[in-house]
Parts: C-alpha cells; sequence; structure tokens
C-alpha cells in the first residue's frame, strides 16, 4: 500500500480473456468489501473492460471480443 492508501500493482505477463475476468472478478470482490461506498477510478487495459462488461452485464466475453469496442 502506498502512502496515498492505495495499492499498486503491475502484471508484466499477457494474460488470456479468460484469466482476466477471472482476476476482475476477485478485484470486483475486494472492491466491494474494502471499498463499498467509495467513489474509485480503474485504470486498466481493454482485456479488463472486456471482462468488467462480462461480469455485470452478462456480455459473453467472446461477444465483446468480436466487436472490440
Amino acid at each position: 500500500m502506498t502512502e496515498s492508501g492505495f495499492t499498486l500493482r503491475s502484471t508484466r505477463r499477457p494474460r488470456s480473456t479468460n484469466r482476466r475476468a477471472t482476476a476482475t472478478r476477485a478485484f470486483l470482490h475486494d472492491l466491494a468489501t474494502g471499498w463499498d461506498g467509495s467513489r474509485i477510478l480503474v485504470i486498466a487495459h481493454l482485456a479488463n473492460r472486456w471482462a468488467l462488461g462480462h461480469l455485470l452485464t452478462g456480455t459473453p466475453l467472446e461477444e465483446r471480443a468480436l466487436t472490440a469496442e
């Protein structure tokens, strides 16, 4: 944890879309338990955006990857 209270994490190797969705699910769980009611800013890769869309709206990952928003 940094001085400002933020945790910085770095992933140096690419992840598959399914692995990224699994990691994003864990991230959302951490947010719900540790930051409930707080405003946050998420800066991430496009694959994380697809994973968020999949987890929050049920959009299939394959559809996200094909439309490449």
